[in-house]
């Protein structure tokens, strides 16, 4: 039977995890420089800051040395920008420029980056704040240059191989900048371990966030690497049709039974990336990313809200 790769038991994994969550929760130590207000945003931002702690206690594990203090704010403040340059991106994509210096031209990009900057003149020297800033610039000008120009020339449907590519970028190269601002906001080059683990955790988080928005990407016509899998198995395509008129709910089991060879091809795929993620920490940052999709939980947005906010 196919089971998509998994660190440990979801019971020890959710018992390790509580007492972390609940931290985030009441206490919110990342959110000192933007108060969370009560409610469903509340839990949903304790989720996502319990994500990045587990990425920082993988870059601790890798390096063998702790974060200063700010590290998780400053992630937060990157992980804005990236998200709200995606939605961005997705919304001009063959109807208008993705040129990035034209995306950071809208408001909320803008104020985001601003926002980036300020922090980064607040808690480095100017010298180590101009490298972090080379730094992402460099990735905008190579890898996101790179993407924008690959998507805009494709006039066919996007293949699995296409796919796979567009996520290193999209998804690997994000997480492995991560590490690198994270080295550098330390004050030190990060490890060549933790570049190739946050890479990695990019990529299996890229399906996670593909089981979980299934339906939302079907509607919408988004390149999805698991309906592109769909695509080569018309049976299956056709009984997953029938599922979601249906309103079923597609958990992990239901897509084995399905549409077997299409979810076979997907946790194998998965769980080439997963296995290679070698701290801990990182492979349950994975694990907690893949939860909802292996439980068919219905999004009512697509991908991490709290993370654009």
């Amino acid at each position: 039977m196919t089971v998509l790769a998994r660190t440990g038991g979801r019971t020890s994994t959710a018992i390790s995890l509580v007492p972390r969550y609940v931290r985030h929760l009441v206490m919110h130590p990342y959110r000192a420089f933007r108060p969370v207000t009560c409610g469903v945003r509340a839990w949903e931002t304790a989720a996502y800051d319990l994500f990045l702690n587990l990425l920082l206690s993988g870059y601790v594990r890798i390096s063998g040395r702790p974060v200063r203090p700010g590290t998780a704010e400053l992630l937060i403040l990157l992980n804005r920008i990236a998200f709200l340059l995606d939605d961005e991106f997705e919304r001009r994509i063959r109807r208008a420029s993705v040129a990035f210096d034209d995306l950071i031209a809208t408001d909320a990009i803008g104020r985001a980056v601003g926002e980036m900057r300020s922090y980064l003149a607040a808690t480095c020297d100017p010298a180590q704040g101009d490298a972090i800033r080379r730094l992402l610039r460099r990735t905008v000008e190579e890898d996101y240059g790179r993407y924008a120009v690959s998507l805009e020339k494709r006039t066919t449907a996007s293949s699995v191989t296409d796919l796979l590519e567009d996520a290193a970028v999209d998804s690997g190269v994000v997480l492995r900048q991560l590490a690198e601002v994270i080295g550098m906001f330390q004050g030190t080059a990060a490890p060549r371990a933790a570049l190739a683990d946050f890479a990695n955790l990019g990529l299996a988080c890229k399906f996670a966030d593909d089981l979980r928005d299934w339906r939302h990407d079907l509607q919408c016509g988004t390149d999805n690497i698991l309906l592109a899998l769909l695509a080569r198995n018309p049976d299956e395509n056709r009984r997953l049709a029938g599922a979601s008129r249906m309103g079923l709910r597609m958990n992990e089991h239901r897509w084995q039974r399905l549409c077997p060879r299409t979810f076979s091809e997907f946790a194998d795929l998965y769980r080439s990336y997963h296995t290679r993620i070698r701290a801990a920490p990182l492979r349950t940052a994975a694990d907690l990313m893949m939860e909802t999709g292996r439980v068919g939980y219905l999004p009512k947005t697509d991908g991490q809200t709290a993370a654009r906010n």
